[in-house]
């Protein structure tokens, strides 16, 4: 290679992602090796690698590894400047590059003491507590909100975890061939109102045998318990659900007469007492208008007899 630059040069990087190319290359070509010092994973090393690798005469990149693909780098925890400093040390003395003796830290360090594990749970209070159980023998499909702690707490019956908006539309392709013939699909009203009304809509399109659970809590209780963008009142959701053309609604509360005052609930909405669902604790102080909390349950057509009975 023609060499006009220095033997051993520096480039900075200012954002990593995306890095013109065409610096990369103009930078690159004039030697023989490139290392990229980044911390964690090679997000600019990776880019240099593809905006060199069409040139006739390129050069090695390291980084993570060396070339005969020893770990150089690491990609967890910190490269501290000991670590710099043998990494630079080596790939110099493969190229015949003098460096001044340097004494040889002792960089080992002794294992930190491990942190006891702990199971995430639900707040204290929270309506997913009870309403995420399940009847013996069903499976459920979670998605996004603080209900997907049941993931963690019952592995066994979850079947899909998806995207918010996806929830319950995994059944869609995959009930033709399950030995199972129904899935509940755990869903927040923050989700509800976000996009998984679609999600319900093509379920109802599809014809398939799934029960949502509509977990109401009137809050964004993931992210602090705001309010509900877009969000509807309980009574509303049941009529937007009938008009979609689900079949069969049950309004689960420990106060179902409260529920029924001076509200429009669709025609096909039956209500059950079970003391399963409350505000969101972590919104307990907020001011409400609400009545207390309920869950719903849209079910199919064709739904088994225990997923509709409450």
């Amino acid at each position: 290679m023609i060499r006009q630059k220095p033997a051993l040069a520096c480039f900075l990087v200012v954002m990593p992602w995306p890095v013109d190319p065409a610096s990369l290359v103009d930078f690159a070509k004039y030697y023989d090796e490139v290392m990229v010092v980044e911390e964690k994973r090679p997000i600019v090393e990776d880019q240099m690698a593809r905006a060199v690798v069409n040139l006739a005469e390129r050069a090695v990149i390291t980084g993570k590894l060396a070339p005969d693909g020893s770990r150089l780098l690491p990609e967890t925890g910190e490269i501290t400047h000991a670590i710099l400093m043998a990494a630079i040390r080596e790939r110099a003395s493969a190229h015949d590059i003098a460096t001044r003796p340097m004494k040889q830290p002792d960089i080992t360090i002794a294992d930190l003491p491990k942190i006891a594990a702990r199971t995430p749970w639900y707040c204290a209070g929270c309506p997913h507590n009870s309403s995420t159980k399940l009847p013996d023998g069903e499976i459920v499909g979670m998605g996004i909100g603080c209900h997907s702690i049941s993931g963690f707490l019952t592995p066994d019956i979850i079947t899909n975890f998806t995207q918010m908006g996806g929830e319950g539309a995994f059944w869609i392709g995959r009930a033709p061939f399950s030995s199972h013939h129904h899935s509940f699909q755990n869903i927040g009203d923050g989700t509800y109102a976000h996009s998984g009304y679609l999600g319900i809509r093509a379920a109802v399109a599809a014809g398939v045998n799934i029960t949502f659970k509509i977990l109401y809590n009137g809050a964004v209780a993931m992210t602090g318990g705001q309010t509900v963008e877009g969000g509807q009142p309980p009574w509303v959701i049941s009529r937007q659900l009938a008009a979609e053309g689900v079949v069969k609604i049950a309004v689960v509360s420990d106060t179902p007469d409260a529920l029924l005052t001076g509200a429009n609930w669709a025609r096909i909405a039956s209500f059950m007492i079970a003391k399963i669902c409350w505000h969101c604790s972590r919104n307990s102080n907020q001011s409400r208008a609400l009545p207390q909390s309920s869950m719903f349950r849209a079910v199919q057509p064709n739904c088994a007899a225990n997923a509709s009975a409450g």
